[in-house]
Protein backbone atom coordinates (compact mmCIF):
# COMPACT_ATOMS: atom_id res chain seq x y z
CA UNK A 1 0.00 0.00 0.00
CA UNK A 2 2.68 2.58 0.88
CA UNK A 3 4.71 1.58 -2.03
CA UNK A 4 1.71 2.61 -4.22
CA UNK A 5 0.71 5.66 -2.54
CA UNK A 6 4.22 6.98 -3.11
CA UNK A 7 4.35 6.01 -6.68
CA UNK A 8 1.12 7.75 -7.39
CA UNK A 9 2.28 11.09 -5.46
CA UNK A 10 5.70 10.42 -7.40
CA UNK A 11 3.52 10.59 -10.90
CA UNK A 12 1.30 13.59 -9.86
CA UNK A 13 4.31 15.39 -8.74
CA UNK A 14 5.59 14.60 -12.30
CA UNK A 15 2.97 15.46 -14.37
CA UNK A 16 2.38 18.89 -12.57
CA UNK A 17 5.92 20.30 -12.46
CA UNK A 18 6.58 18.64 -16.55
CA UNK A 19 2.95 18.83 -17.99
CA UNK A 20 2.27 22.01 -19.00
CA UNK A 21 5.42 23.26 -20.41
CA UNK A 22 5.85 20.21 -22.53
CA UNK A 23 5.17 20.51 -25.72
CA UNK A 24 6.97 24.23 -26.01
CA UNK A 25 10.11 21.88 -24.67
CA UNK A 26 12.79 23.24 -22.10
CA UNK A 27 14.89 25.25 -23.80
CA UNK A 28 18.37 26.56 -22.16
CA UNK A 29 18.01 30.34 -21.39
CA UNK A 30 21.18 30.87 -19.81
CA UNK A 31 25.04 31.92 -20.27
CA UNK A 32 25.81 29.08 -18.05
CA UNK A 33 24.31 26.69 -20.05
CA UNK A 34 25.49 27.21 -23.20
CA UNK A 35 29.16 26.41 -21.87
CA UNK A 36 27.72 23.29 -19.92
CA UNK A 37 26.70 22.30 -22.93
CA UNK A 38 29.76 23.19 -24.80
CA UNK A 39 32.11 21.31 -22.30
CA UNK A 40 29.80 18.45 -23.20
CA UNK A 41 30.98 18.41 -26.71
CA UNK A 42 34.25 17.91 -26.35
CA UNK A 43 33.13 14.54 -24.74
CA UNK A 44 35.01 12.65 -21.57
CA UNK A 45 37.59 10.94 -23.91
CA UNK A 46 39.30 14.00 -24.65
CA UNK A 47 41.63 15.52 -21.86
CA UNK A 48 40.70 19.00 -21.69
CA UNK A 49 36.95 18.12 -21.04
CA UNK A 50 38.17 17.13 -17.04
CA UNK A 51 40.31 20.45 -16.93
CA UNK A 52 37.74 22.75 -18.97
CA UNK A 53 35.83 26.10 -18.20
CA UNK A 54 33.39 23.97 -16.18
CA UNK A 55 33.85 21.13 -13.70
CA UNK A 56 33.26 17.53 -15.05
CA UNK A 57 30.02 16.24 -13.86
CA UNK A 58 27.42 18.07 -15.82
CA UNK A 59 29.07 18.12 -18.66
CA UNK A 60 29.26 14.44 -18.14
CA UNK A 61 25.45 13.91 -17.46
CA UNK A 62 24.90 16.25 -20.87
CA UNK A 63 27.30 14.03 -22.93
CA UNK A 64 25.15 10.76 -21.45
CA UNK A 65 22.12 12.06 -22.07
CA UNK A 66 22.98 13.32 -25.31
CA UNK A 67 19.67 15.19 -25.94
CA UNK A 68 17.55 18.72 -25.58
CA UNK A 69 16.55 20.40 -22.56
CA UNK A 70 13.37 17.93 -22.66
CA UNK A 71 15.42 15.11 -21.88
CA UNK A 72 17.97 17.16 -19.62
CA UNK A 73 15.18 18.01 -17.76
CA UNK A 74 13.11 14.88 -17.54
CA UNK A 75 16.32 13.25 -16.40
CA UNK A 76 17.18 15.88 -13.21
CA UNK A 77 13.31 15.81 -12.05
CA UNK A 78 13.16 11.79 -12.06
CA UNK A 79 16.30 11.71 -10.15
CA UNK A 80 15.39 14.29 -7.65
CA UNK A 81 11.88 12.64 -6.80
CA UNK A 82 14.06 9.46 -6.53
CA UNK A 83 16.80 10.84 -3.99
CA UNK A 84 14.13 12.06 -1.79
CA UNK A 85 11.85 8.60 -2.18
CA UNK A 86 15.56 7.08 -0.89
CA UNK A 87 16.28 9.23 1.87
CA UNK A 88 12.64 8.88 2.67
CA UNK A 89 13.06 4.94 3.38
CA UNK A 90 15.99 5.35 5.20
CA UNK A 91 14.59 7.73 7.44
CA UNK A 92 11.65 4.76 7.57
CA UNK A 93 13.88 2.22 8.11
CA UNK A 94 16.35 4.13 10.90
CA UNK A 95 14.35 5.57 12.68
CA UNK A 96 12.96 3.31 15.19
CA UNK A 97 9.60 5.36 16.46
CA UNK A 98 7.27 4.98 14.04
CA UNK A 99 5.38 8.43 15.00
CA UNK A 100 9.18 10.33 14.62
CA UNK A 101 9.83 8.66 11.58
CA UNK A 102 6.53 9.21 9.86
CA UNK A 103 6.69 13.08 11.06
CA UNK A 104 10.12 13.38 9.74
CA UNK A 105 9.10 12.13 6.26
CA UNK A 106 6.03 14.10 6.12
CA UNK A 107 8.32 17.34 6.55
CA UNK A 108 11.01 15.95 4.31
CA UNK A 109 7.65 15.72 1.73
CA UNK A 110 6.42 19.18 2.22
CA UNK A 111 10.25 20.03 1.34
CA UNK A 112 11.03 18.04 -1.57
CA UNK A 113 7.76 19.83 -3.39
CA UNK A 114 8.65 23.36 -2.45
CA UNK A 115 8.91 25.31 -5.57
CA UNK A 116 12.17 27.22 -4.77
CA UNK A 117 13.91 23.64 -4.99
CA UNK A 118 11.66 22.32 -7.17
CA UNK A 119 11.65 24.87 -10.10
CA UNK A 120 15.60 24.34 -10.86
CA UNK A 121 15.27 20.60 -12.32
CA UNK A 122 13.54 22.56 -15.44
CA UNK A 123 16.26 24.45 -16.09
CA UNK A 124 19.96 23.14 -17.25
CA UNK A 125 21.89 24.26 -14.50
CA UNK A 126 24.11 22.61 -11.81
CA UNK A 127 21.52 23.48 -9.09
CA UNK A 128 19.41 20.59 -9.11
CA UNK A 129 21.75 17.90 -8.73
CA UNK A 130 23.32 19.54 -6.45
CA UNK A 131 20.29 19.46 -4.81
CA UNK A 132 19.57 15.88 -5.78
CA UNK A 133 23.17 14.33 -4.93
CA UNK A 134 23.05 16.09 -1.79
CA UNK A 135 19.83 14.44 -0.47
CA UNK A 136 20.90 11.04 -2.11
CA UNK A 137 24.16 11.35 0.56
CA UNK A 138 22.51 12.31 3.23
CA UNK A 139 20.84 8.88 2.50
CA UNK A 140 23.89 7.00 1.49
CA UNK A 141 26.24 7.80 4.26
CA UNK A 142 23.34 7.19 7.15
CA UNK A 143 23.38 3.76 5.67
CA UNK A 144 26.81 3.69 5.68
CA UNK A 145 26.96 4.73 9.48
CA UNK A 146 24.37 1.85 10.08
CA UNK A 147 25.54 -0.67 8.41
CA UNK A 148 29.44 0.16 7.67
CA UNK A 149 30.22 -2.00 4.77
CA UNK A 150 32.42 -1.62 2.05
CA UNK A 151 29.73 -1.56 -0.87
CA UNK A 152 28.04 1.44 0.94
CA UNK A 153 30.99 3.20 1.46
CA UNK A 154 31.87 3.30 -2.20
CA UNK A 155 27.97 4.23 -3.07
CA UNK A 156 28.29 6.90 -0.42
CA UNK A 157 31.73 8.10 -1.71
CA UNK A 158 30.98 7.90 -5.43
CA UNK A 159 27.84 10.14 -4.47
CA UNK A 160 29.41 12.99 -2.48
CA UNK A 161 32.12 13.03 -5.51
CA UNK A 162 30.06 13.53 -8.09
CA UNK A 163 28.29 16.05 -6.59
CA UNK A 164 32.06 17.52 -5.28
CA UNK A 165 32.64 17.96 -9.12
CA UNK A 166 29.17 19.24 -9.98
CA UNK A 167 30.15 22.88 -9.08
CA UNK A 168 33.84 24.00 -7.79
CA UNK A 169 32.32 25.78 -4.66
CA UNK A 170 31.54 22.01 -3.48
CA UNK A 171 34.16 21.01 -3.90
CA UNK A 172 36.13 23.49 -1.99
CA UNK A 173 33.50 23.65 0.95
CA UNK A 174 33.79 20.14 1.50
CA UNK A 175 37.71 19.62 1.24
CA UNK A 176 37.66 22.55 3.83
CA UNK A 177 35.00 20.46 6.20
CA UNK A 178 37.39 16.82 4.91
CA UNK A 179 41.19 17.01 6.31
CA UNK A 180 40.18 17.82 10.07
CA UNK A 181 37.40 15.32 9.62
CA UNK A 182 40.30 12.74 8.47
CA UNK A 183 42.87 13.41 11.12
CA UNK A 184 40.06 12.66 13.60
CA UNK A 185 39.37 9.76 12.00
CA UNK A 186 42.78 8.53 11.54
CA UNK A 187 43.22 9.91 15.65
CA UNK A 188 40.09 7.43 16.60
CA UNK A 189 41.58 4.28 13.91
CA UNK A 190 44.60 4.41 16.16
CA UNK A 191 42.69 3.58 19.82
CA UNK A 192 40.78 1.40 18.32
CA UNK A 193 40.10 -0.35 14.98
CA UNK A 194 36.92 -1.10 13.79
CA UNK A 195 35.43 -0.73 10.47
CA UNK A 196 33.83 2.32 10.62
CA UNK A 197 36.73 3.83 11.61
CA UNK A 198 38.78 2.05 8.60
CA UNK A 199 36.24 2.60 6.20
CA UNK A 200 35.49 6.53 7.22
CA UNK A 201 39.17 7.28 6.71
CA UNK A 202 39.71 5.74 3.40
CA UNK A 203 36.65 7.63 2.09
CA UNK A 204 37.24 10.69 3.25
CA UNK A 205 40.87 10.15 2.02
CA UNK A 206 39.60 9.47 -1.25
CA UNK A 207 37.55 12.65 -1.36
CA UNK A 208 40.39 14.88 -0.48
CA UNK A 209 42.34 13.75 -3.62
CA UNK A 210 38.95 14.62 -5.65
CA UNK A 211 39.22 17.98 -3.75
CA UNK A 212 42.78 18.20 -4.92
CA UNK A 213 41.73 17.40 -8.37
CA UNK A 214 39.30 19.78 -8.66
CA UNK A 215 41.43 22.58 -7.55
CA UNK A 216 43.99 21.09 -9.96
CA UNK A 217 41.23 21.61 -12.86
CA UNK A 218 40.25 25.61 -10.97
CA UNK A 219 44.05 26.41 -11.42
CA UNK A 220 44.92 24.61 -14.90
CA UNK A 221 41.34 26.26 -16.77
CA UNK A 222 41.47 29.49 -14.80
CA UNK A 223 37.27 29.03 -14.70
CA UNK A 224 37.42 31.05 -11.34
CA UNK A 225 38.87 34.26 -12.59
CA UNK A 226 35.53 36.36 -13.14
CA UNK A 227 34.02 35.60 -9.72
CA UNK A 228 37.23 36.61 -8.19
CA UNK A 229 37.38 40.00 -10.12
CA UNK A 230 33.84 40.59 -9.08
CA UNK A 231 34.70 40.09 -5.49
CA UNK A 232 37.59 42.64 -6.42
CA UNK A 233 34.78 45.42 -7.82
CA UNK A 234 32.12 44.86 -5.73
CA UNK A 235 32.96 44.01 -2.23
CA UNK A 236 36.85 44.86 -1.83
CA UNK A 237 37.54 48.20 -3.25
CA UNK A 238 34.30 49.65 -2.01
CA UNK A 239 35.11 48.66 1.83
CA UNK A 240 38.84 50.67 2.39
CA UNK A 241 39.49 48.02 5.53
CA UNK A 242 39.29 45.18 2.34
CA UNK A 243 41.26 46.93 -0.15
CA UNK A 244 43.94 47.66 2.79
CA UNK A 245 43.98 44.07 3.73
CA UNK A 246 44.47 43.18 -0.37
CA UNK A 247 47.03 45.53 -0.79
CA UNK A 248 49.06 44.66 1.76
CA UNK A 249 49.14 41.35 0.58
CA UNK A 250 50.49 42.65 -2.90
CA UNK A 251 47.54 43.57 -5.00
CA UNK A 252 48.44 46.99 -7.02
CA UNK A 253 46.17 49.13 -6.43
CA UNK A 254 46.15 52.42 -8.78
CA UNK A 255 44.13 54.77 -10.44
CA UNK A 256 42.77 52.56 -12.81
CA UNK A 257 41.92 49.47 -10.31
CA UNK A 258 40.16 51.83 -8.21
CA UNK A 259 37.90 53.71 -11.39
CA UNK A 260 36.97 49.54 -11.03
CA UNK A 261 35.09 49.97 -7.65
CA UNK A 262 31.68 48.78 -7.81
CA UNK A 263 31.91 46.72 -11.65
CA UNK A 264 31.70 43.57 -12.01
CA UNK A 265 33.70 41.52 -14.02
CA UNK A 266 32.09 42.13 -17.25
CA UNK A 267 31.74 45.68 -16.89
CA UNK A 268 32.93 48.23 -19.13
CA UNK A 269 33.73 45.84 -22.16
CA UNK A 270 35.01 43.00 -19.82
CA UNK A 271 37.93 45.38 -18.00
CA UNK A 272 39.06 43.85 -15.40
CA UNK A 273 39.51 40.54 -17.77
CA UNK A 274 40.95 42.46 -20.81
CA UNK A 275 42.17 46.08 -20.38
CA UNK A 276 45.56 46.14 -20.89
CA UNK A 277 46.50 48.72 -17.93
CA UNK A 278 45.24 45.53 -15.41
CA UNK A 279 47.87 43.25 -16.41
CA UNK A 280 50.04 44.04 -13.32
CA UNK A 281 46.52 42.90 -11.19
CA UNK A 282 45.49 39.97 -13.23
CA UNK A 283 49.01 38.48 -13.05
CA UNK A 284 48.28 39.19 -8.78
CA UNK A 285 44.85 38.01 -8.81
CA UNK A 286 45.75 34.45 -11.01
CA UNK A 287 48.61 33.86 -8.27
CA UNK A 288 49.12 35.51 -4.87
CA UNK A 289 45.46 37.04 -4.96
CA UNK A 290 44.39 33.34 -4.80
CA UNK A 291 46.09 32.81 -1.32
CA UNK A 292 44.76 36.53 -0.23
CA UNK A 293 41.33 35.40 -0.65
CA UNK A 294 41.43 32.03 0.66
CA UNK A 295 43.24 34.04 3.94
CA UNK A 296 40.25 36.67 4.07
CA UNK A 297 37.84 33.87 4.86
CA UNK A 298 39.86 33.56 8.03
CA UNK A 299 41.51 36.43 9.17
CA UNK A 300 38.66 38.95 7.92
CA UNK A 301 36.05 36.73 8.91
CA UNK A 302 34.03 39.66 10.26
CA UNK A 303 33.93 41.21 7.22
CA UNK A 304 32.47 37.88 5.31
CA UNK A 305 30.18 36.80 8.32
CA UNK A 306 28.88 40.74 8.51
CA UNK A 307 28.22 40.78 4.83
CA UNK A 308 26.55 37.44 5.01
CA UNK A 309 23.78 38.10 7.51
CA UNK A 310 22.59 40.91 5.53
CA UNK A 311 22.54 38.37 2.43
CA UNK A 312 21.02 35.64 4.62
CA UNK A 313 17.60 37.85 5.21
CA UNK A 314 16.74 38.38 1.55
CA UNK A 315 17.81 34.83 0.53
CA UNK A 316 15.78 33.22 3.25
CA UNK A 317 12.79 35.40 1.89
CA UNK A 318 14.00 34.02 -1.75
CA UNK A 319 11.39 32.47 -3.40
CA UNK A 320 13.38 32.58 -7.36
CA UNK A 321 10.83 33.76 -8.98
CA UNK A 322 13.31 35.31 -11.83
CA UNK A 323 14.40 31.34 -12.37
CA UNK A 324 11.40 30.29 -12.65
CA UNK A 325 11.09 30.29 -16.33
CA UNK A 326 8.64 27.56 -16.51
CA UNK A 327 5.95 28.80 -13.99
CA UNK A 328 6.79 26.25 -11.95
CA UNK A 329 5.26 27.97 -8.71
CA UNK A 330 2.26 28.53 -10.19
CA UNK A 331 1.67 24.58 -10.59
CA UNK A 332 3.53 23.31 -7.02
CA UNK A 333 3.39 25.51 -3.62
CA UNK A 334 5.91 27.72 -3.26
CA UNK A 335 6.51 27.36 0.42
CA UNK A 336 4.88 24.79 2.51
CA UNK A 337 5.67 24.80 6.21
CA UNK A 338 4.63 28.50 6.91
CA UNK A 339 6.16 29.82 9.92
CA UNK A 340 7.79 26.77 10.73
CA UNK A 341 10.30 26.75 7.75
CA UNK A 342 13.61 26.11 9.40
CA UNK A 343 15.21 28.31 6.40
CA UNK A 344 12.46 30.50 6.12
CA UNK A 345 13.62 33.50 8.57
CA UNK A 346 16.11 34.41 10.73
CA UNK A 347 14.71 33.76 14.09
CA UNK A 348 13.60 30.05 12.53
CA UNK A 349 17.15 29.69 11.30
CA UNK A 350 18.44 30.35 14.48
CA UNK A 351 16.18 28.32 16.66
CA UNK A 352 16.60 25.01 13.98
CA UNK A 353 20.69 25.34 14.70
CA UNK A 354 20.28 25.35 18.41
CA UNK A 355 17.91 22.45 18.05
CA UNK A 356 20.01 20.26 15.63
CA UNK A 357 22.66 21.08 18.07
CA UNK A 358 21.32 19.92 20.79
CA UNK A 359 19.65 16.84 19.73
CA UNK A 360 22.57 16.16 17.39
CA UNK A 361 24.31 15.48 21.28
CA UNK A 362 21.45 13.73 22.73
CA UNK A 363 21.89 11.34 19.80
CA UNK A 364 26.05 11.37 20.54
CA UNK A 365 25.21 10.23 24.19
CA UNK A 366 23.41 6.93 23.05
CA UNK A 367 25.57 6.57 20.40
CA UNK A 368 28.73 8.37 19.06
CA UNK A 369 28.31 7.47 15.56
CA UNK A 370 25.45 8.92 15.61
CA UNK A 371 26.17 12.03 16.75
CA UNK A 372 29.33 12.42 14.38
CA UNK A 373 26.72 11.62 11.20
CA UNK A 374 24.67 14.70 12.74
CA UNK A 375 28.34 16.77 12.37
CA UNK A 376 28.68 15.51 9.50
CA UNK A 377 25.71 16.68 8.15
CA UNK A 378 25.28 20.30 9.80
CA UNK A 379 29.12 21.75 9.65
CA UNK A 380 29.99 21.33 5.76
CA UNK A 381 26.18 22.69 5.25
CA UNK A 382 27.23 25.68 7.00
CA UNK A 383 30.72 25.91 5.72
CA UNK A 384 29.18 25.59 2.07
CA UNK A 385 26.86 28.48 2.81
CA UNK A 386 30.08 30.88 4.03
CA UNK A 387 31.91 29.83 1.12
CA UNK A 388 29.52 30.12 -1.12
CA UNK A 389 28.67 33.34 -0.43
CA UNK A 390 31.98 34.43 -0.11
CA UNK A 391 32.88 33.06 -3.50
CA UNK A 392 31.19 35.81 -5.85
CA UNK A 393 29.30 38.90 -5.20
CA UNK A 394 27.04 38.02 -8.12
CA UNK A 395 24.00 35.84 -8.04
CA UNK A 396 24.48 35.54 -4.44
CA UNK A 397 21.31 34.25 -4.09
CA UNK A 398 21.56 31.78 -6.63
CA UNK A 399 24.74 29.99 -5.31
CA UNK A 400 23.24 29.94 -1.77
CA UNK A 401 20.44 27.20 -3.03
CA UNK A 402 22.53 24.14 -2.60
CA UNK A 403 23.32 25.20 1.12
CA UNK A 404 20.42 26.35 2.24
CA UNK A 405 18.41 23.33 0.42
CA UNK A 406 21.08 21.19 2.78
CA UNK A 407 20.92 22.73 5.87
CA UNK A 408 16.93 22.50 5.32
CA UNK A 409 17.35 18.18 4.80
CA UNK A 410 20.31 18.59 7.58
CA UNK A 411 17.53 19.93 10.59
CA UNK A 412 14.63 17.27 9.95
CA UNK A 413 17.43 14.55 9.76
CA UNK A 414 19.43 15.75 12.57
CA UNK A 415 16.31 16.56 14.87
CA UNK A 416 14.49 13.08 13.99
CA UNK A 417 17.70 11.36 14.71
CA UNK A 418 17.89 13.09 18.24
CA UNK A 419 14.33 12.55 19.34
CA UNK A 420 14.59 8.69 18.51
CA UNK A 421 17.59 8.59 20.60
CA UNK A 422 16.19 10.17 23.53
CA UNK A 423 13.21 8.03 23.20
CA UNK A 424 15.17 4.71 22.76
CA UNK A 425 16.87 6.27 26.17
CA UNK A 426 13.88 7.03 28.26
CA UNK A 427 12.64 3.31 27.35
CA UNK A 428 15.88 1.59 28.58
CA UNK A 429 15.81 3.93 31.65
CA UNK A 430 12.65 3.20 32.50
CA UNK A 431 13.32 -0.68 33.30
CA UNK A 432 14.32 -4.39 31.27
CA UNK A 433 11.21 -4.15 29.20
CA UNK A 434 11.95 -4.67 25.71
CA UNK A 435 9.62 -4.11 23.13
CA UNK A 436 9.34 -4.45 19.23
CA UNK A 437 10.54 -0.87 18.66
CA UNK A 438 13.50 -1.38 20.89
CA UNK A 439 13.86 -4.45 18.91
CA UNK A 440 13.81 -2.76 15.62
CA UNK A 441 16.20 0.28 16.66
CA UNK A 442 18.88 -2.50 18.10
CA UNK A 443 18.63 -4.23 14.62
CA UNK A 444 19.06 -1.44 12.82
CA UNK A 445 21.85 0.04 15.26
CA UNK A 446 23.82 -2.93 14.82
CA UNK A 447 27.06 -1.11 14.06
CA UNK A 448 27.49 0.64 17.47
CA UNK A 449 29.54 -2.22 19.58
CA UNK A 450 32.15 -1.24 16.61
CA UNK A 451 32.66 2.18 16.73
Amino acid sequence: MARSVVAVTAAIFLVRVLGEPWNAGFDPFFPDTASYIRVSHRSPFHPRFWFDERPPTYPLVLWIIGGGGRAVVVFQTVAYVVAWIWLGAVVWQRIASRPVAAVAIGVLVLTAVQARWTLWTTLMLTESLSITLAVAAVAAWWQFVAEPLRWRLVVATSITAAWMLLRDSNAVSFTVFAAPALLLAILLLRRAATDLRRYSAIGLAGLIAVGAFSWIGQVASDRGEASFHNNVGLRWLPDPEMTSFFESRGMPVDDVLLARTGSDAWAAGEAFLRDPALSEYRDWADGRGRVAAAESFVLAAPFWLDGLRDDLGRSLREEYRGYDLFDVGGRVPRRTLGPFDPIGSGVMLAVATVASAAYALIAARRRRALGLYAGFLLIPAWIDLYLSYAGDAVEVSRHLVGPLSRLSVAFVVVVAIGIDSAIAWMRESAGPAVDDDDLAWSAQDGSEATW
